[in-house]
């Protein structure tokens, strides 16, 4: 036997065996992704009590089978059908098209982007998945990947606008649900 002395190092998490800069990214990114499944979570809540389906194992039954994507198009359609009021559609409709077209992209992207150090050792966000630039010319055409610059702030800005969101989702739902309150609108009812 060797008089070395063995050195070993305790893991408690794969965090831990990231370079110590890197770990406040990974944790954003972790508390980003929980927190984009909470606003998909109260989408869903939304669309069920749209639906009166409840919240038992009927409504998962349905909802837990419906992508993102699809829900929101539900969402949209189904909100303009019961709306109680013009307002009400256009604050939803302005959520959702927000969580379609800005949110989902950019949660899309920080997952499955990428991820690397430039030369000055600043981190990067790489897009694998090369475009088409289509310049005026057939020989110009190429094909690029992009690389954005990320930090641990930038991942929170947007776990932010995330959560805003999810309490805007919540908002829209308790409207809808004080206004069929207010009714007295029984499950056969529409609107």
């Amino acid at each position: 036997m060797d008089n070395k002395e063995e050195k070993t190092v305790k893991i408690k998490t794969l965090v831990d065996l990231l370079p110590e800069d890197t770990r406040p990214i990974a944790g954003e990114l972790g508390v980003l992704v929980m927190m984009f499944s909470a606003l998909e979570f109260q989408t869903s809540l939304l669309l069920g009590q749209m639906l009166r389906l409840g919240l038992g194992d009927e409504a998962h039954a349905v909802l837990g089978h419906i992508a993102l994507k699809e829900r929101l198009q539900i969402l949209r359609k189904y909100g303009f059908a019961v709306k109680h009021s013009e307002d009400w559609y256009v604050r939803l409709q302005k959520c959702l098209n927000h969580i379609e077209n800005t949110l989902s992209p950019e949660r899309n992207r920080m997952v499955h982007d990428l991820w690397g150090r430039n030369e000055t050792g600043e981190m990067l966000r790489i897009k694998t998945t090369p475009t088409i630039k289509q310049p005026n010319t057939k020989a110009e055409r190429h094909l690029k990947g992009e690389s954005l610059p990320i930090t641990a702030e930038g991942i929170s800005k947007w776990t932010w606008e995330v959560l805003a969101t999810t309490a805007e989702v919540i908002h829209i739902s308790d409207e809808m649900r004080l206004y069929r309150e207010k009714q007295g609108a029984s499950p056969n009812k529409s609107g």
